[in-house]
């Protein structure tokens, strides 16, 4: 099987409570490399719940995740080096907020950040006058 033929992201049966709320009911799940999804739904559905058990956030719910392969459950954190998540704060949340967010991340592997500074913020767009 190729690689791009074999899903990056595979979710079987997950399910998650919060008390006696069930939030997640049997999620299942796969994104493919080069695949781009929208995963949505409303308040309380369980899409925030679903990101933070992929990214180890929340370790205890049942069911399967496998990221690039590798069952998250077992203890192994090596994916969280090749992977990244850009959550959003909701409505008014805007382009430099991201963009402030990605130059902390950024700073903390070593990367400097500078934020673009074009026509109108006293550079030149290179184009002449």
């Amino acid at each position: 099987m190729e690689l791009q033929d074999r899903p990056i992201i595979t979710i079987r049966n997950l399910e998650k409570t919060f008390g006696t709320k069930k939030v997640l009911k049997g999620i299942d799940l796969d994104i493919y490399p080069g695949q781009i999804i929208g995963y949505i739904g409303p308040n309380g559905a369980g899409k925030s719940t679903t990101v933070k058990i992929m990214l180890g956030l929340i370790e205890e719910y049942t069911g399967e995740v496998e990221i690039l392969g590798e069952n998250i459950s077992n203890g192994n954190v090596e994916y969280k080096r090749k992977i990244g998540a850009a959550r959003g704060r909701g409505p008014g949340a805007g382009a430099a907020d991201a963009a402030g967010r990605c130059g902390h991340r950024g700073s903390q592997q070593g990367v400097q950040y500078r934020p673009h500074r074009g026509p109108g913020a006293g550079e030149s767009d290179g184009r002449g006058a």
